[in-house]
């Protein structure tokens, strides 16, 4: 693992899912939005966008690497994200999307550029984000288009389920960036990942149903980078049709032994090409 310096991290940054859900648990360690600024202020920006039930700690490290490149960086949470599963019932995609759309136009609002980075869930709304606002780049990071035959297609069929227990177990091999972790890993589990929310699943597809008609319209500069070893998403449906139908470049790349997990992936070689890639990919001209 590569040494952070937690002392350039600014968490006072704008809350901006907080018009969306007023949430009922304190937000864990790991899921605190968090900036990263450069003085004076650089005149490009780079949003992070992290994925379905996720965080933005598993976004430390493209941030840190990226601020070092000479970005500012700003990562988002999304409502009912990094909190208890009583505030993730209570929100959707649309809250979601929302999030991201206020981050970017704030950031635009304010930077002479601003790109895009997400990964999984965030890829999806990185391609929504890119279609509406003409996003000069992108970096999608197993981008959630088209999800694998996963068991819970099964039960999607049963909305009125709210939550069906998972297989779930730790692996210590992956461990991101945040301060102290994985001291929030066991904690964000029992609210997030040891159970399988149909409802909200849903929510996921129709993000990535949105993205996927939107990509036509795109003409943005994108990476696409994806594990080979991805056990959540259909790497290469989803590279044919990012390949095939922006309009502007894509470049999309395929990782030897890479999982869904590449910003903090337990393969450092595998971390560190992800990283390398997409700090390459926003600073060349």
């Amino acid at each position: 693992m590569r040494d952070i310096d937690y002392s350039i991290f600014d968490y006072d940054v704008a809350d901006y899912g907080s018009r969306y859900h007023v949430e009922y648990a304190p937000v864990k360690s790991c899921a605190h939005p968090f900036g990263l600024f450069h003085q004076p202020k650089s005149t490009k920006a780079v949003l992070l966008l992290h994925g379905f039930s996720g965080y933005p700690g598993e976004l430390i490290r493209p941030g840190v690497d990226l601020y070092e490149a000479g970005f500012d960086i700003v990562a988002i949470r999304y409502p009912g994200h990094g909190t208890s599963a009583s505030d993730f019932l209570e929100t959707n995609d649309s809250m979601w999307l929302s999030t991201a759309e206020d981050a970017y136009r704030d950031l635009s609002s304010r930077y002479e550029t601003v790109y895009v980075a997400g990964h999984s869930m965030g890829g999806a709304i990185a391609v929504i984000l890119g279609e509406k606002y003409r996003i000069p780049k992108l970096a999608l990071i197993a981008p959630a288009l088209f999800m694998k035959n996963h068991p819970w297609r099964a039960y999607l069929a049963r909305p009125f389920v709210s939550r069906i227990k998972t297989g779930w177990k730790q692996d210590l091999r992956f461990r991101p960036y945040y301060k102290n972790s994985p001291c929030d890993d066991i904690p964000m589990a029992k609210e997030y990942w040891m159970y399988l929310y149909p409802r909200e699943v849903c929510f996921l597809l129709h993000l990535a149903s949105m993205a996927r008609k939107g990509i036509s319209k795109l003409d943005s500069d994108i990476l696409v980078l994806f594990g080979d070893d991805d056990k959540s998403v259909i790497r290469s449906r989803s590279a044919q049709l990012i390949g095939n139908s922006n309009r502007g470049r894509t470049e999309s790349l395929e990782l030897s032994q890479g999982s869904h997990l590449l910003p903090y992936d337990c393969d450092q070689a595998v971390q560190d090409q992800t990283i390398e890639e997409i700090v390459r990919h926003f600073s060349k001209d």
